[in-house]
């Protein structure tokens, strides 16, 4: 294999295999030494804000037609941070004379993000549920975390893993409103409702970093929000 597929300006390498082989012709025996002489998971952390950059930049952003992309794609890795970090991984295993054992890092990945994915799903199908719930016109409270720890009162999201949390009415944040328009977006996995707000509990707390007033319209994307209609 050569390097004639980067001959050709704006040519991308076609496979995992090409992309190791780029850094392996491009890099100097300096680089490759300083390199490989890392441990493993010291390599792979360090490279990541330099060739994994460059590797997301050049290779995988925006760019969903490529070989390399649709080979990650195959292999069930749609993850940009985690492409980038097979291939350092990969070209680290390479200049050790090391098994680069693709499959197991692929296993490693799909494993690392089964319970985000599940919990993800689970957000879904809670949203959507709550979507067909209400209608325009209906009445809705909305109750949110504040975190303070920079200063200010925010109110905020709990995400996946930690969507656990308890309510606590001294210090977090109850809105009241009417739901005045709402839509579904299936391709980002959330739907919205529009409220305007009729009620604060509190009025010195953003929310989500914006600010909002009784009176005010404001859009809640209903995956992660804690919502109840009226009794």
């Amino acid at each position: 294999m050569t390097l004639t597929f980067f001959a050709q300006a704006g040519k991308q390498p076609a496979s995992i295999d090409e992309a190791v082989l780029y850094f392996e012709k491009k890099w100097n025996t300096k680089q490759k030494e300083s390199f490989k002489t890392l441990p493993e998971k010291k390599a792979v952390e360090e490279h990541d804000l330099s060739t994994g950059i460059f590797i997301r930049s050049r290779w995988l952003s925006n760019k969903k037609d490529t070989l390399l992309l649709s080979q990650f794609k195959k292999l069930g890795i749609d993850e940009p941070h985690n492409m980038s970090a097979i291939i350092i991984r990969s070209l680290h295993r390479k200049l050790n004379n090391t098994p680069i054992e693709l499959e197991e890092q692929v296993i490693y990945f799909k494993e690392y993000w089964k319970p985000f994915k599940a919990c993800e799903e689970k957000a879904f199908q809670a949203a959507g549920e709550n979507y067909k719930k209400f209608s325009i016109g209906d009445s809705i409270t909305i109750f949110m975390d504040v975190d303070s720890k920079f200063g200010t009162r925010n109110a905020i999201l709990h995400e996946c893993l930690e969507t656990e949390w308890s309510f606590d009415y001294k210090n977090d944040l109850l809105i009241k409103g009417i739901i005045t328009s709402k839509r579904a977006e299936p391709e980002k996995k959330n739907c919205f409702f529009k409220v305007k707000i009729s009620y604060l509990s509190s009025d010195n707390t953003t929310i989500l970093f914006k600010k909002a007033k009784v009176t005010d319209e404001m859009e809640f994307g209903l995956r992660y929000l804690l919502v109840k209609g009226r009794n």
